[in-house]
């Protein structure tokens, strides 16, 4: 020990700085040593975005929400040029489907006469369509997974100078959105629309490109449904069913048939019925009038002395009465696959 000290007391110009340097190293190896562990038990979180597909459909892909009531007004519209235009409140949507409906018309322009094409996008409740279609068994044509879907579509807009539109309107067709000529079917339909419960702000209008004079060349194709439809008849007669006994006497060599139930029980029962071949067994088989021959194997064959025939039915007249019943009736119509319009 004396020595170590006489050592550093000689040289402690060199002893003390390594001292020094052995502590920074041996301080810094600890910090490093506990912020690993600290790294490894608390783990950075990322957050986590849910990335919601936008699937793009055709207008005509939508008509069943617009027949069964989800969403009305998606449609080729018409709307007057220079008009005040806001196509979001031309939409009514069911809440208790549709999540949100967000329009991008930034393609088209209101203060140029011609045929543009404003985007929908509809956000729907994933579990609550999945419900929906499944109760009215419908089939869509875009993926119905997750917790929202969300669809884009297409949707003609058409811009027309304020004297076409009127002269549409003078003629009986319908007025085009917006403007002073679309202004009064505007407040009539903002009008029936006040107070519905389940639905989003705006009105239906009476928006399309249908009439005697078309902005655009009709698309048609076929669309077929099939429905349930309440029919009146006149019944005059009703099913019965029954069950019909067929059984061999061996005492009268004769069939019987019955649909009594208790005939054929006292049949099985009686000593030249059912335990017939127990009580009077025949010497050999030949003597049987029910034997059939051998078979290839050598084995004896009969016919059953008895045979029991259910799901038999008859109609029975009866006093005729009214009845309703649902008949499952196909319609087929041709549609405008741009507008909608049914070709007559």
């Amino acid at each position: 020990m004396q020595k170590i000290k006489d050592f550093i007391r000689n040289n402690g110009k060199i002893v003390i700085p390594v001292a020094i340097l052995l502590v920074i190293l041996l301080a810094a190896g600890i910090y490093f040593i506990i912020s690993g562990a600290n790294n490894k038990e608390k783990p950075a979180s990322l957050p986590v975005e849910e990335q919601i597909a936008e699937q793009e459909i055709g207008l005509e892909d939508i008509n069943l929400f617009e027949e069964k009531g989800v969403i009305t007004g998606i449609k080729a519209m018409q709307v007057t040029k220079g008009a005040e235009t806001n196509l979001e409140d031309l939409i009514v949507a069911n809440k208790d489907y549709v999540v949100s409906v967000a329009v991008d018309d930034s393609k088209v322009d209101y203060n140029q006469a011609g045929e543009y094409k404003a985007i929908f996008t509809i956000t729907f409740d994933g579990e609550k369509l999945r419900d929906f279609l499944s109760e009215h068994n419908c089939e869509v044509l875009f993926r119905t997974e997750g917790e929202t879907i969300k669809i884009k579509v297409a949707v003609p807009v058409t811009v027309v100078d304020e004297g076409i539109a009127k002269q549409a309107e003078d003629e009986g067709d319908e007025a085009p959105t917006g403007g002073s000529q679309g202004k009064e079917q505007e407040a009539k339909s903002e009008s029936a629309n006040n107070g519905s419960a389940g639905t989003m702000s705006g009105n239906t209008g009476d928006n399309g490109s249908s009439g005697s004079h078309p902005t655009h060349e009709h698309i048609w194709i076929t669309h077929t449904e099939t429905v349930e439809e309440p029919t009146t008849v006149i019944v005059t007669a009703e099913k019965q069913e029954y069950t019909l006994y067929r059984f061999y006497w061996h005492n009268t060599h004769t069939w019987e048939e019955s649909r009594d139930h208790n005939r054929f029980d006292e049949w099985y029962k009686s000593e030249y019925g059912g335990f017939f071949y127990a009580m009077h067994p025949y010497d050999k088989p030949e003597d049987d009038p029910l034997f059939l021959g051998y078979d290839e194997n050598g084995h004896e064959t009969y016919t059953n002395d008895h045979a029991i025939i259910s799901n038999l039915f008859e109609w029975v007249p009866c006093e005729p009465y009214e009845k309703t019943e649902m008949t499952t009736v196909t319609r087929t119509k041709t549609i405008c696959s741009e507008c909608g319009a049914i070709q007559t």
